[in-house]
């Protein structure tokens, strides 16, 4: 096997793609309207398993989370009566089989690590002059001038959600529907996401068929026909831990979805706070703002050739 499909020998994987298969399984299977939301979520998460584990070389600690969200995901629907026990038992027993394997790389004790070296003989002191008086006070170093804090990323992650739909009906200069405003407004956010390299970027848009991708640090999920993406947006947030939500900005000039999310934690900026932060270029070209050769050529071939969207063939 090529170097290139090697994970698929990785136990963790093989099993990562097994549960993410009775994962879609199950999710086909729920029928309550009001379970659509649990069963994309579900599903938005259980595909980037495999690659997780891919990418790590086995269980590393994104898969790890991703896990924990799959598992949480799955007892819910069987609380709130989408799902059963019975359904869900043997997604459950590979979640568990999943969790017992090992970290991704070798992860030697830090005992084993260090040897200590034989002492060696303690040499016979040596006669040691008499230190010095200290200085008087006016001879003494001044205190030197306090330094500007270092700037260091924050702990956790700051999130940046977007509602798609909104946002192309209401930002001037895109057109709801139309599908050149969305792939500006895709590419726009890769643009967001380089210039913010510590920011999860997520957008959601509404659709006739649930799927998710990343491209350029841009998570583009799409709801199913069952569901609208307000809804899949609130169950996001509810999914984040409370310190992740004090971290989390959601766009949208929808007033009630905005106060759905302050209810949540969250805090809610207008489409307009957005527009205004995007990546500004002079007219005399996008290279007189530094571009790199390869950052130029992937304008040009994202405007020849813009990339398929999830759900359109």
């Amino acid at each position: 096997m090529s170097k290139a499909g090697a994970h698929r020998t990785l136990p963790a994987w093989q099993k990562g793609l097994e549960l993410a298969e009775q994962v879609y399984r199950l999710a086909e299977g729920v029928t309550a309207a009001r379970g659509q939301a649990l069963a994309d979520l579900l599903l938005a998460r259980i595909i980037e398993l495999p690659a997780l584990v891919a990418q790590g070389g086995g269980m590393s600690q994104q898969a790890r989370a991703r896990l924990l969200e799959v598992e949480a995901g799955l007892l819910l629907a069987v609380r709130l009566r989408y799902l059963t026990e019975s359904q869900v038992a043997p997604a459950l027993a590979l979640v568990e089989a999943l969790s017992t394997e090992l970290p991704a790389g070798p992860a030697a004790p830090a005992a084993a690590a260090v040897r200590e070296a034989p002492s060696a003989p303690a040499p016979t002191p040596a006669r040691v002059a008499p230190a010095p008086p200290p200085a008087p006070p006016a001879a003494r170093e001044a205190p030197s001038a306090p330094r500007a804090p270092a700037a260091s990323p924050q702990n956790g992650t700051d999130y940046l959600l977007l509602d798609g739909c909104n946002f192309l009906g209401c930002a001037p200069g895109y057109e709801l529907g139309d599908d050149a405003s969305r792939d500006r407004l895709l590419f726009r956010l890769q643009e967001y996401a380089r210039e913010h390299p510590a920011h999860k970027v997520v957008v959601f848009f509404d659709g006739k068929r649930a799927s998710s991708r990343v491209t350029a640090g841009v998570e583009e999920r799409v709801t199913s026909g069952l569901h609208n993406a307000d809804d899949l947006m609130v169950d996001y947030v509810r999914g984040l831990s409370r310190e992740d939500r004090r971290r989390t900005t959601l766009v949208t000039d929808d007033r009630e979805l905005a106060n759905r999310a302050r209810r949540e934690g969250i805090r809610a900026e207008s489409v307009q706070w957005l527009s205004t932060r995007f990546v500004r270029r002079p007219p005399g070209g996008a290279q007189k703002q530094g571009l790199s050769r390869s950052q130029v050529s992937e304008w040009e071939q994202f405007f020849n050739a813009p990339p398929k969207r999830p759900g359109k063939k």
